[in-house]
């Protein structure tokens, strides 16, 4: 009886090592195939991608140069009040989005089909669906410029006009609302949910 079971148990556990082995020859297959695909991939639309990227980061740097310049130079122009919100808020918002863009290069590519290069991890790749948001973010600072002018007078921390401005305060806020506008927006809609009770 005895007997018995050890033959059973050793032809179990032959058994797991051959699965075992089965297995890792799948697994390496696949692995072949995979890299393969990738290196198919890299040919078809690497130079996509660098180029998606180099537009990207041309669209940005150029917002936050002409927004910089524009704020700094401000005493020249002698803007009103929602313009130097509005500036801020695009500068923050391009420099936010600039960030995340070299963050997500830095990390390597996203191809097309999903498949990530050089490996899966980390999960946050540059890819083309990503840079069309890249290259709109700008807008959402416009919104945050929108949200700080009007937010200030009704919440009523100053005045705005020509006699009692506090322009640094108010490019501060807006350049803050704008590196943070996609989560401020997020925050305001849950708000707007809570007080409509939708």
């Amino acid at each position: 009886m005895d007997n018995e079971h050890l033959d059973e148990i050793r032809n179990l556990q032959s058994h797991v090592l051959r699965l075992k082995q089965e297995i890792e020859n799948i697994s390496e297959k696949t692995r072949k195939l995979q890299v393969k695909k990738i290196e198919e991939l890299l040919v078809l639309e690497e130079t996509t991608l660098k180029n998606r990227f180099r537009v990207v980061i041309l669209i940005l740097t150029s917002c936050i140069i002409i927004t910089s310049l524009v704020i700094i130079l401000n005493y020249f122009f002698f803007l009103e009040a929602i313009w130097i919100c509005i500036l801020s808020g695009i500068l923050g918002s391009s420099v936010s989005a600039l960030i995340s863009a070299l963050q997500r290069k830095a990390n390597g590519w996203e191809f097309k089909n999903g498949l990530k290069y050089p490996n899966d991890s980390p999960k946050d790749k540059f890819s083309i669906r990503m840079s069309s948001f890249f290259m709109t973010r700008p807008i959402l600072g416009i919104l945050s410029g929108f949200i700080i002018y009007y937010g200030f007078q009704v919440i009523g921390v100053f005045q705005i006009h020509s006699e009692g401005l506090k322009e640094a305060s108010l490019i501060f806020w807006s350049i803050l609302a704008g590196l943070f506008a996609k989560s401020m927006i997020e925050k305001l809609k849950d708000v707007f949910k809570n007080l409509v009770g939708a």
